[in-house]
């Protein structure tokens, strides 16, 4: 059996204990031959076979459900996988979400003075719902309406949204604001199109306690669109409330994403 491989050997190459792997031979996951003298000897399909295992187990397959996977090879072994190829897929879209509000979060309280960033998104049609706040917390007024928001709403996360005319937001600093949610779609006359279309979107941090902060951000976006040859439609500005990115901002700070629509 020169052309096999001894336990202590398998278990340098692979960087598996030798308990392991006499641990998935008591649970015949392997079966390796055993020669005259009575010693196993590994061969490829025992190394291809211990590095599937040791595969399955970094994604948290038990050992019966690796020996079905393995040696079955029935549809069911095979749906076991694609279940899990789905839950690996929801971790990767849930740990870049994360990503990106950490990214977010440290772009948000990076900054000690007034900041803008920004960059041109296009979205499709967007419809909004008018709400009326009859609770001091938005809170009070989710869980009063939370049925309409579970099956409505585009996202829990960012759902309020205050909206009033670009135009004149940018020349009169006029903040009339109609508060909104986004829904999913245009099922109701009372719904709001936001058409589709490139806006111009800028991520605010301002004081909140300066009394022509409204002003002072119209005229810092106006000369920002002005300096960089962006020309507005006229159509709703979209005001996202981005608080609760706030890690270490004073209560006085501000944060908004401000969706301006452009040409």
């Amino acid at each position: 059996m020169s052309d096999t491989l001894k336990k202590n050997e398998v278990s340098k190459i692979l960087g598996m204990s030798r308990s392991t792997i006499r641990y998935y031979e008591q649970v015949g996951l392997i079966k390796p031959p055993i020669d005259d003298n009575n010693y196993r000897g590994y061969g490829i399909k025992e190394l291809k076979l211990l590095s599937q295992i040791s595969f399955l187990r970094t994604i948290n397959l038990d050992i019966d459900t690796i020996g079905r996977i393995l040696h079955d090879k029935s549809d069911d072994s095979f749906e076991i996988l694609v279940q899990k190829k789905r839950e690996l897929n929801d971790l990767i879209k849930f740990y870049k979400n994360n990503v990106k509000k950490i990214e977010e979060i440290l772009q948000y309280n990076s900054s000690k003075s007034e900041s803008i960033n920004y960059q041109i998104l296009k979205f499709p049609n967007r419809y909004l719902y008018k709400i009326k706040l009859q609770n001091e917390h938005l809170d009070g007024f989710y869980k009063e309406n939370e049925d309409f928001f579970q099956t409505n709403t585009v996202s829990l996360e960012d759902w309020f949204i205050n909206i009033t005319d670009a135009n004149v937001f940018l020349n009169e600093s006029n903040v009339d604001f109609i508060e909104c949610i986004e829904v999913k779609e245009d099922r109701n006359k009372e719904f709001m199109l936001i058409p589709k279309g490139k806006f111009a979107c800028f991520d605010i941090t301002f004081e909140n306690n300066n009394s022509e902060n409204w002003k002072a951000i119209a005229d810092k976006l106006k000369r920002f669109l002005f300096e960089n040859s962006f020309e507005t439609r006229d159509e709703k500005i979209l005001f996202l409330n981005k608080d609760n990115l706030n890690l270490n901002f004073a209560d006085s700070r501000r944060m908004l994403s401000i969706q301006v629509p452009i040409v």
